[in-house]
């Protein structure tokens, strides 16, 4: 999966027009994207489209304008992003009982990233 590049990410007052009708279109992708494993644990597929708006989202939450703090994320979030299909990196929600999920124990969130 390609990488999100710095020209992607709109600045807090562009994002603020699009955000309305983002929010809708990540909710609508993520309810195919999900899948509940147990009451206390699911698992949600990201994709690009995902991360960007995570990105998008904590520029905001932060209020982050400085172009260090916004590459910062950027780079930060890329981390997750998978290169080649076959691999995957893994955050999740609950606890997860030994030799269920090896990457959820002790882990507070899980996320797979898939292209």
């Amino acid at each position: 999966m390609r990488k999100i590049t710095r020209d992607e990410i709109l600045n807090i007052y562009e994002y603020e027009k699009v955000r309305p009708q983002k929010v809708q279109e990540i909710i609508q992708l993520k309810k195919n994207r999900r899948l509940f494993i147990e009451p206390w644990v699911h698992l949600v597929f990201e994709n690009r489209e995902t991360v960007w708006f995570q990105i998008q989202e904590m520029i905001r939450a932060e209020r982050m304008v400085r172009e260090e703090e916004i590459q910062q994320e950027i780079d930060v979030y890329n981390e997750l992003i998978v290169p080649h299909p076959i691999e995957k990196y893994s955050t999740g929600r609950g606890f997860a009982s030994k030799g269920t999920i090896d990457s959820l124990v002790n882990r507070a969130h899980t996320r797979f990233i898939l292209s």
